[in-house]
Order: structure tokens, then C-alpha cells, then sequence
């Protein structure tokens, strides 16, 4: 971040114009202006001053006494250039301690990519990453091809074919893997890692059914006459036409998220039925829907390459870390810490794990495929 972008944020906070993500960005630099905390020395990568700020947010300590104590410092005039100075100090300063860390810390995992398997309903197994651009299969009257954008792509040849009723494809991603699918409807969507979904090679009949495992990002193609629906973890999302994801990882409570449209969730586990609208997010409990409010573009940044944390457990940072990376956690000894930021996923793991150390002080380590403590 530049000077410049540093006092335009104040001048906009200063008049009200800030939104959440601002202050929060403007209550992490005070933070670590306050505290004096150094940040990890900068690279072509990492790209901390454009990318990356986090928010430490201490245990119980609410959003609102944040915010307030922000108002309380940037009333001072003379503050606002001392913070512009020490934001840049920071970012710059301490270098022999960032490469001490660096040299603690050897073990490293790479970002993910896309990656993704396609089973098709005759049991053939494709790799999506390794097959080259073009047709890969012709189904039922469909063809199957990956284009040059690296997106999975379902094209009807003949709308009358029968004899593609009851087929199933899968496609599924690893851990440290994503993917990007249109279905035969033309229907779009994002597979993150760790996830698969199920769907027919043609959707006939009275409704459009897929079943996903993980999670999965969905724009879905206006059909009034046959609904859309998503299966996952005993969970309903019916549609018609939308933007909305789900996450539905096994030993996680199912969450899904509208950004866009109207829709209704219904769970085998109990006879609610709930109507989601843009921003609603719900997570399923053993006996109802838990609906809230939220920032839609926070669930779905993982689509457009980032992690977006608000108020987030650091136990649940790092199980979305763990997917990412294809690494695992040692939860023993992490501690109940919360986080506000971003940062962006093509980053490697161990940068990952500096930042973390550098703005909370809790410091963990890569150790034979496994995030630990310290």
C-alpha cells in the first residue's frame, strides 16, 4: 500500500465513507504501529504492501470497541501523519529479524492450483490439468471439452438424445486443488478443494439435481420450468436462477451463502424450509437454520484467489490452510485467537506462516506436512 493510498483511506474514514474492510485495514496498521511489531521483509511473491494486511483481533474484544478506538485516534490530526510513517517504517524495517524467521522456518508447501479428476459414467478417468485444449469425450449427444481459459465445458449436440438419461459425471478435486465447470445448462460453477460434484450429462425431466461434496460456487442459468437443485450433507438449495455457495465439508456444519437471487434451503434433519436473500448466510444446526447477515463477497473471494477472514476462529484459518496447501494441523496448543484480513492463496504456505507469526505472535511452523506451533 502506498502513502498515497494510506491517506486516501484516512481522508474517507475521517468522512464516514470507510467500509468494514477499510477500517479494518486502517485498525491493523495502528495496531502494528502501537505495538511495534515488525513485518516480514518483502519479495516479488509475496507482495505484502499491495496483497496482504492482517487484523489481530484479541480474544472478546468486539468489533465495536474496535472501530471506536479507531474514531477516538484518527480525531488527532498530527496522528494521521505519524501513522502514514510508521505504517511505512514497518514494512521496512527489522530485516535481520523476517530473515531469522525465514531461516527457522525451511519447510515450505506450494500454493494449489487447478486440479481436478472427471469421471465419466462409464468409469473412464480423466485429468483435467494434464489434458490439453479440446474435445476430451462425446457423451449422449454431448461433447466434453476443456478450452483455452482451462474450463470444463459441457456442449449439447443433440437435445433429443434419450439415451443420456441416468448418466452420471463426477468431477472432483484434491486437496490443494480447484476447478471451474459449465454444466450441460450452461450453468457455471467453482469447485474448491477437497470437493466433487455430481451431475448428469443431461438434465431431463422436471428439475436440475447435482450433489456436492465441499464446497462449490454456483451461477446458475435461468430455467423458471425446472428449478435447480443442489444436494449436499442431507442439505436442499433450490433455485431458479442465482449466485450462492455452499460449504459442506464432512465433520463442518453445512453454510450457505446468497450473493445474488432468492432461495430456498430445506434439511432432512428437520421440516423447516428457509427463503435466503443477497447477503443472508445460513449454517445448518442439528435442528434449524442459523441465518445471518454477512458481506457475500467474503464467501466467495476464494474463487477470485483470496482468503477472506472476518472474525474467523484461527483453528478454522487453518483448516482452510490445510486444504489449500494439502497439508494437515496439529491443533494441540493453537490457540482461540480471531482474524480479521485477507490474503491471496497463490502465496506459499510459509509466507502464510510468517504473516500469521508477525501480527499475532503465535508461531507456527511446517514439519513434515503438518502446520504445528512452535
Amino acid at each position: 500500500m502506498t502513502e498515497q493510498e494510506i491517506k486516501e483511506l484516512l481522508v474517507k474514514f475521517k468522512e464516514g465513507r470507510c467500509s468494514a474492510e477499510e477500517q479494518a485495514l486502517l485498525q491493523a496498521a495502528y495496531n502494528e504501529l502501537e505495538r511495534s511489531l515488525p513485518v516480514p521483509d518483502t519479495d516479488p511473491d509475496y507482495e505484502i504492501v499491495k496483497d496482504l494486511m492482517w487484523t489481530k483481533v484479541t480474544e472478546n474484544v468486539p468489533a465495536s470497541q474496535k472501530v471506536k478506538r479507531l474514531r477516538y485516534w484518527s480525531a488527532v490530526a498530527a496522528a494521521c501523519i505519524l501513522l502514514i510513517g510508521g505504517i511505512l517504517y514497518l514494512l521496512s524495517a527489522n530485516k535481520e529479524r523476517s530473515k531469522r524467521v525465514m531461516s527457522e522456518q525451511v519447510e515450505d508447501a506450494p500454493a494449489g492450483s487447478n486440479r481436478a479428476t472427471l469421471t465419466l459414467a462409464n468409469g473412464q478417468q480423466i485429468a483435467l490439468d494434464a489434458a490439453k485444449a479440446g474435445v476430451l469425450a462425446q457423451q449422449a449427444g454431448v461433447a466434453i471439452s476443456k478450452n483455452a481459459n482451462g474450463q470444463l465445458v459441457y456442449v449439447i449436440s443433440d437435445n433429443n438424445a434419450k439415451m443420456g438419461v441416468g448418466m452420471m459425471n463426477t468431477i472432483t478435486t484434491p486437496n490443494g486443488g480447484q476447478f471451474e465447470i459449465y454444466l450441460p445448462d450452461g450453468s457455471r460453477v467453482f469447485l474448491n478443494a477437497a470437493s466433487s460434484l455430481k451431475f448428469p450429462v443431461q438434465f431431463k425431466g422436471s428439475e436440475r439435481l447435482v450433489e456436492l461434496r465441499g464446497e462449490g460456487y454456483f451461477e446458475i442459468k435461468q430455467n423458471p420450468n425446472k428449478p435447480f437443485i443442489v444436494s449436499s450433507n442431507g442439505q436442499s438449495v433450490k433455485v431458479l436462477g442465482t449466485h450462492f455457495n455452499v460449504a459442506s465439508y464432512t465433520g463442518e456444519p453445512t453454510v450457505t451463502t446468497l450473493a445474488e437471487g432468492r432461495i430456498e434451503i430445506s434439511s432432512v434433519s428437520f421440516p423447516q424450509k428457509t427463503i435466503l436473500k443477497p447477503g443472508d448466510q445460513s449454517t445448518a444446526l442439528s435442528d434449524r437454520f442459523s441465518i445471518k447477515q454477512v458481506n457475500a463477497e467474503d464467501a466467495i473471494a476464494w474463487k477470485d484467489g483470496l482468503f477472506v477472514f472476518n472474525d474467523a476462529d484461527l483453528k478454522d484459518v487453518l483448516r482452510q490452510l490445510a486444504r489449500w496447501y494439502d497439508v494437515k494441523v496439529d491443533y494441540t496448543a493453537i490457540p482461540d485467537i480471531k482474524f480479521y484480513g485477507e490474503i491471496p492463496r497463490r502465496v506459499s504456505l510459509l509466507k502464510v506462516l510468517q504473516q500469521i507469526e508477525a501480527v499475532s505472535d503465535v508461531a507456527l511452523k511446517l514439519e513434515e506436512g503438518r502446520i504445528m506451533k512452535k
